[in-house]
């Protein structure tokens, strides 16, 4: 532990090439209410200018940011000559670990979360990338990939490092040396031709690959073959690898990895919405706790020892906060001397080839990079290895997939926290039933049995549901339709196949068209109609044919007036600041934009603004007027 102007440096976590990183926290007189992430130039390069320039191109261009998806930076300044970020603390794992801890297990990662990752990697890029017709240069992230995408254990997701950022003007696209991580590259940064945000999606699409398909995209030790793999542009598709994906899903991550940009995603917003559909069409509604639900089944050790380490620093704040200034620096040794020792997890190896050796076990320790906790694997000899910190096996564990995924699972009439596929472990052995229910499908049953100290796997098939729909009307003998094709007349019956909707018609001449539409999740018993009259249109009445005559003397044509032009509603602008940011509500409804925001076009006169920090609970309102063709600039402090 060390003081470091006005933060303390808790615990060393990582370091870098350029910068090393640290666990820390404020300090001040009120003490020390929010934990940070102190990211510090390396001492032998702190008077380097190119490594200073690099870090504080990076603060500059993160800290315009403000997302609840992106890392916040907070702060950048000098302490003792060193350059330094203070970022946003973050609690978790980022999404490579994540994947590594599933393939360690030998599970999937489920679709809706993966998809729920996208949604949300998305929104941040959208914030980051702006619009074509945006004040300001856009930004281009260009390094997206699962080390710099963080889940943390609470059930976030958030996108960090900003470190090699780029960004691109109106007229003219960037261009520039090779950046980021092989494997996520674009064709059109590995050929040198210009590139946009585009790249940023091109590189979201290889993630999302990976993630459904459990396995790396470009894998291999020479880092040039696979630069000349991403410039083909060729990738397997799901149904090469046996991997079950519906086709919308799949067609969906298909666009983003077309090697021409012009055939991707046009933009975050459009590639987000289309994620959107296909979680709204498939039921894959997930939240922080399904989320925070998975986190805990992969990495409980992790969180464990998160827990233990955010309670010895929290002893540390308590003294700190009432400690006078020459106490200060005794209290960090001794409290530096008594830190949590890191537990040894062992974890199941992943190996190639011939089986490793029984004298050797994988070891995991966790460490915290760049705010999230991540896991390093080593080798250690059993021998070194304390028997006390050898994990018991566990009772069993129970894999349910189900045909097609995303169904509700119970577990002998238990029913689980988040759709299949799902992994259930420390389950007694013995017999078990499982259940399997999804809307427009016949629930499936199976019973398993759990044997101790083994993986079970039970697949369920839920095959679509069959429902006869009685149909009536009044009067009878009306003509049903379904989805415009004639299938009888009432009285009679519709089948419902699914959880398609459908829309059920029914018409009668002389009478006015009914239409419904019902779907299984909520089919009514039966469909009556009442088919009232159609109004009659009297014919228009024959008029005799009159006389002809001689025309009449042209007549001299009035002169054309043009119409009044309406006069266009009178706009201002208006610049909004807040700490903390916070949503933008204009007049009752959310414009969809966080502050700080700069010039934002409304309506002149006034308006009644709300800002809300959803995280903290924070809101406030307040009235403020924009003049005609004027701007108006508002600053507010939340707490």
């Amino acid at each position: 532990m060390e003081r470091f102007g006005r933060f303390v440096l808790l615990e060393h976590v990582a370091q870098g090439g350029m910068a090393e990183v640290f666990r820390a926290a404020s300090f001040g007189s009120a003490g020390f209410a929010k934990p940070l992430a102190i990211k510090r130039i390396l001492p032998h390069l702190a008077a380097d200018p190119q490594f200073v320039r690099m870090l504080v191109d990076e603060a500059h261009i993160a800290s315009a940011l403000n997302h609840p998806n992106i890392v916040q930076v907070l702060d950048l300044g000098q302490e003792n000559g060193s350059f330094f970020i203070a970022m946003e603390f973050v609690a978790g794992r980022s999404l490579n670990k994540v994947f590594e801890a599933a393939v360690a297990r030998g599970c999937s990662l489920p679709l809706p979360f993966v998809f729920h990752v996208a949604q949300h990697v998305l929104a941040a890029l959208a914030h980051a990338h702006g619009t074509p017709d945006s004040s300001g240069p856009r930004l281009i992230h260009r390094d997206v990939s699962p080390h710099n995408i963080l889940v943390s254990f609470d059930g976030g997701v958030k996108l960090g490092d900003f470190g090699i950022a780029k960004l691109q003007t109106h007229s003219e696209h960037t261009t520039g040396p090779i950046k980021g991580k092989p494997g996520y590259m674009s064709p059109e940064q590995v050929t040198g031709t210009s590139v946009d945000h585009r790249v940023d999606l091109y590189a979201l699409g290889v993630v999302l690959h990976e993630l459904v398909a459990m396995k790396r995209l470009r894998t291999g030790d020479n880092p040039l073959r696979t630069l000349m793999d991403v410039a083909k542009g060729e990738y397997p598709r799901f149904t090469e690898l046996g991997v079950a994906i519906p086709d919308d899903a799949a067609e969906v991550i298909y666009r983003a990895l077309a090697v021409s940009p012009d055939e991707r995603w046009p933009d975050a917003r459009t590639f987000g919405a289309a994620v959107e559909d296909v979680i709204r069409r498939h039921g894959w509604q997930w939240s922080a706790s399904n989320v925070t639900a998975l986190m805990a089944e992969l990495c409980a050790e992790e969180i464990e020892q998160e827990r233990r380490t955010q309670e010895h620093f929290a002893g540390v704040i308590r003294a700190l906060s009432t400690a006078r200034t020459q106490d200060i620096s005794g209290i960090l040794a001794r409290h530096g001397e008594k830190q949590p020792e890191r537990t040894l997890v062992a974890a199941k190896p992943v190996v190639k080839g011939a089986a490793a050796s029984s004298r050797w076990r994988w070891v995991a320790a966790s460490a915290l990079v760049g705010g999230a906790v991540a896991v390093t694997a080593f080798l250690l000899p059993s021998s070194v290895i304390p028997p006390a910190t050898a994990v018991a096996p566990r009772p069993g564990t129970l894999v349910v997939e189900t045909d097609p995924p995303g169904a509700r699972v119970s577990l002998a009439g238990k029913p689980l926290a988040r759709p299949a596929p799902a992994v259930v472990d420390q389950l007694t052995p013995g017999s078990l039933e499982v259940e399997a229910r999804m809307d427009g499908r016949e629930p499936a049953r199976q019973r398993v049995e759990v044997r101790p100290g083994e993986v079970t796997t039970v697949r369920l098939s839920l095959a679509e549901s069959v429902v006869e729909l009685p149909v009536t009307s009044e009067p009878p003998g009306a003509v049903i339709l379904v989805g415009g094709r004639e299938v009888g007349s009432t009285p009679g019956k519709v089948r419902v196949v699914g959880a398609a909707p459908i829309d059920v018609e029914m018409r009668l001449p002389g009478h006015q068209a009914f239409t419904q539409r019902v779907e299984a999740r909520s089919l009514p018993a039966s469909l009556h109609a009442v088919l009232t009259r159609a109004p009659v249109v009297p014919r228009p009445e024959k008029r005799a044919k009159p006389r002809e005559s001689a025309p009449p003397p042209a007549a001299t044509p009035a002169p054309v007036v043009a119409p009044p032009v309406a006069a266009a509603p009178a706009t201002g602008r208006l610049t909004l600041q807040s700490r903390p940011w916070a949503r933008i509500i204009l007049d009752g409804k959310d414009t969809g934009q966080f502050t700080p925001t700069a010039n934002m076009e409304v309506p002149a006169g006034d308006h009644v603004v709300e800002l809300v920090n959803d995280e903290s609970g924070l809101r406030q309102s307040f009235k403020v007027n924009v003049p005609p063709g004027g701007s108006a600039r508002v600053a507010r402090d939340l707490r």
